[in-house]
């Protein structure tokens, strides 16, 4: 037995399977019983799905591979199952990602959920998704949308009221192509469908969709009842208006960790605006705040933007901040790491902070 491996596994789960299993440890010198036991875990939910397993060999999946599954990542058309230790197991068989819609509801520990480039095609309706939602987002505390298009991450954000219980949220969106932004229609772009320069037109179609996202996410948080304690954000593009600045000012009173990843390009009109003097971040409410992180500030940027970023920064509890590496490569000014950190000092948020680490 101790010889197995993942290809090696029998389809039939014997109880000289279970027998071996429940003789070793539950540590971390066991990762390939554990792995066995994922991986018996998911054929048999494919079996009592699909081929009607009897509720005996189901009982005993329970008592034995329940308790190690914690996080599950839905990985595209695979199922990705991540243990409390750091390996993470990936299944490969087609028909793994409708056996995750069935799987999910079964794991009465799961509490992180990671949706990395799900495309909403996948599922056959909006009410499949809401019904998977509604069975396991009261016990989901984290939730991570990786890499997915505007079309895609806007569904998930429409979706978020099924997690009452969520305190830690992360949306980082890929940089999609001018077909898949299409799928959100601007009514500035019917009126001027001719004649505009193709250029023109893709700026227009990603600006509706910046525009369509961040008003999704504002109806979100303005709901009142959202206890997040961790956000990251990256590629969103969220346009920094009063309204937005006002809906964090609100929903950032309970925020402990404060993750940024901006992207630079013509097509992020969030890290524009801010050097042009507009405020994105109006935390003054909390109090709570202990750690922000930046990432991919452009170089063309550098210290002048980040004083308007913290501007609006004034939590006494703040303790960590992590500045992006990239200051250290900034072309014009050659700062060295003790000159950034002397020129940050006149900033009141970096005052406060205990540490500032410029990676």
């Amino acid at each position: 037995m101790s010889n197995l491996y993942f290809d090696q596994l029998p389809l039939e789960i014997t109880d000289e399977i279970f027998a071996y299993l429940d003789t070793l440890p539950f540590d971390s010198t066991t990762l390939k019983a554990c792995a066995l036991v994922n991986k018996a875990w998911l054929y048999a939910s494919r079996r009592i799905f699909f081929r009607s397993v009897d509720m005996r060999l189901l009982r005993k999946l329970q008592e034995s591979g329940r308790k190690l599954l914690e996080t599950v990542t839905v990985h595209a058309r695979e199922v990705r199952v991540s243990p409390p230790y750091s390996r993470s197991w990936m299944a490969k068989d087609t028909d793994d990602f409708q056996s995750a819609v069935l799987i999910l509801p079964r794991l009465t520990l799961l509490n992180c959920l990671v949706l990395n480039r799900i495309k909403w095609t996948e599922f056959k309706t909006q009410v499949e998704m809401e019904g998977l939602f509604s069975v396991i987002g009261y016990r989901i505390t984290s939730l991570r949308i990786l890499r997915n298009s505007f079309r895609d991450v806007l569904h998930f954000i429409r979706l978020l009221r099924a997690f009452p219980a969520l305190t830690e949220l992360t949306i980082l969106l890929v940089m999609t192509e001018e077909a898949d932004s299409r799928d959100i229609k601007a009514p500035s772009m019917k009126r001027h469908s001719h004649g505009v320069p193709p250029k023109t037109l893709k700026v227009v179609h990603f600006q509706s969709a910046h525009q369509c996202l961040t008003r999704a996410f504002m109806t979100w948080l303005e709901t009142g009842r959202v206890p997040l304690t961790k956000l990251a954000l990256g590629g969103i593009g969220f346009r920094p208006t009063k309204e937005l600045r006002n809906t964090l000012y609100s929903a950032g009173s309970q925020l402990k960790y404060l993750h940024l990843y901006p992207l630079s390009g013509a097509f992020n009109p969030g890290w524009g605006n801010i050097a042009a003097g507009k405020e994105f971040l109006d935390l003054r409410k909390n109090n709570m705040l202990e750690m922000i992180k930046l990432e991919s500030v452009m170089k063309e940027d550098g210290l002048p933007l980040l004083s308007v970023i913290f501007r609006r920064v004034t939590s006494q509890s703040l303790e960590t901040i992590v500045l992006p590496s990239m200051l250290r490569r900034d072309t014009r000014t050659t700062l060295l790491k003790m000159e950034i950190l002397e020129r940050l000092n006149d900033i009141e948020a970096f005052k406060c902070a205990k540490n500032v680490i410029i990676p």
